[in-house]
């Protein structure tokens, strides 16, 4: 979702003719999708694309954040574990796999915390946080997004030091050399890294204000792995886009 609008902005003008098709799907078909070409990239955090089928490239490391509307009585730069508790939570139960990170922490650390509304959809989350004292408890890019489109929205820190995931791009060994692929996965690696990772200079507890899109550099995109330790695709060489993902 949030690498859409940028992403967006550079094939068209550097592929007029091109489309892009973002898709959803659950981990277990889309190493079956990349495998067939049905999805050229996915761009998350996708732990199950880990085997030697697939290479990844990392672009930069993310955190969580909690979104809340501007006005919340508890709103501070970071939730003490006290008003975390004491607070009433929406909680997403989406696809992707970001989520088990946060949720896995709560579990390891037997933390309860009172759920009021469970929602497959990321999206849904702007009107309902901003009409209520619910928090949600997201990808710190998602949060910073959406905190962006509306003056209404805020950004704070959890209480608790979960740790971040890294965001990478994978593909299918098949297509390792494919012109197109390899063509979507340079706007992907320049667009997208540590040095124009424009979601990290937020000051948290505020209302981010909008903002334009950053001027492109060439960032310091880890090199591609094939099978590092450790949305979605996309085809162009005469212009025919198709699947690119977003962050999951």
């Amino acid at each position: 979702m949030v690498f859409l609008p940028r992403l967006l902005e550079r094939l068209r003008a550097l592929a007029s003719n091109s489309m892009i098709r973002s898709l959803s799907m659950p981990p277990s078909q889309l190493a079956q999708d990349l495998e067939s070409g049905e999805v050229d990239l996915a761009i998350g955090y996708f732990p199950d694309l880990g085997n030697n089928s697939f290479f990844q490239q990392r672009l930069f490391t993310h955190h969580f954040a909690c979104l809340m509307r501007a006005d919340h009585p508890l709103r501070a730069k970071r939730l003490s574990r006290e008003n975390f508790l004491a607070a009433e939570h929406a909680v997403v139960r989406a696809e992707g796999r970001s989520q088990e990170i946060f949720e896995q922490y709560l579990e390891r650390n037997k933390v309860r915390r009172k759920i009021v509304l469970m929602t497959p959809h990321f999206l849904s989350l702007p009107m309902i946080i901003a009409r209520s004292d619910l928090i949600a408890t997201v990808p710190h890019a998602l949060a910073v997004y959406f905190a962006r489109l509306s003056s209404g929205l805020a950004v704070t820190l959890p209480p608790f030091d979960i740790g971040g995931f890294d965001v990478k791009q994978h593909w299918h060994r098949k297509y390792h050399n494919d012109s197109r692929n390899k063509w979507v996965r340079k706007q992907v690696a320049q667009l997208f890294n540590d040095e124009n990772d424009e979601w990290q200079d937020v000051e948290l507890g505020t209302s981010p204000s909008p903002r334009s899109t950053a001027t492109d550099r060439r960032g310091r995109a880890g090199e591609p792995q094939k099978h590092a330790r450790t949305r979605r695709s996309a085809r162009t060489a005469t212009g025919s886009v198709r699947n690119v993902g977003s962050v999951r």
